[in-house]
């Protein structure tokens, strides 16, 4: 994984996976550092699964190699950050990540298509994301898209588009 929005598109994905119905992101950015939560409500983990949710390899899914987190936990860790987990079954999961800006952090990536990528990828889930940077925020949820046909290319332009000039409201 080459940024953070990997990441965050991974762990993101493990939701949907989990069965979740809502998933819900809050990252934060400032001069120091990038911070993101994922909540979920999906199927969640045992005891077991979340004492060995780092070690590599271990995965609970079909074809995948289980690195996700480990290399989560390594590159966030790098930077002086840290990758906190805590889940029950059968009521959800929260991931909370810090990345502090340092030499060792890699970069943000593309965080608009990040977040349009995940809210095209499935209709049956209600995503909420609040992104800040500093004190300016947005929030944005799938409930404002419902009813749109998220296999028309036309719609998913739209939606592509739409946080691009969100993030371009931060300036660069």
């Amino acid at each position: 994984m080459r940024a953070i929005t990997d990441h965050l598109i991974d762990i993101a994905e493990n939701s949907v996976n989990a069965g979740s119905k809502s998933v819900k992101i809050n990252f934060h950015e400032d001069e120091t550092k990038f911070e993101f939560e994922i909540l979920d409500d999906g199927c969640g983990m045992n005891d077991e699964q979340i004492a060995r949710v780092f070690d590599p390899f271990f995965t609970t899914k079909y074809k995948k190699t289980g690195l996700g987190l480990p290399l989560l936990k390594e590159y966030a860790e790098l930077t002086g950050g840290y990758v906190k987990i805590v889940s029950q079954k059968g009521k959800g999961t929260s991931v909370n990540v810090l990345f502090k800006k340092t030499i060792d952090c890699q970069p943000l990536g593309d965080i608009a298509q990040a977040f349009a990528t995940l809210v095209t990828s499935s209709n049956q889930v209600l995503w909420e994301i609040k992104r800040c940077k500093n004190d300016d925020c947005y929030s944005f949820s799938s409930e404002d898209v419902r009813g749109l046909d998220l296999s028309n290319p036309r719609n998913i332009k739209m939606i592509f588009e739409y946080f691009k000039r969100l993030e371009a409201c931060f300036g660069e």
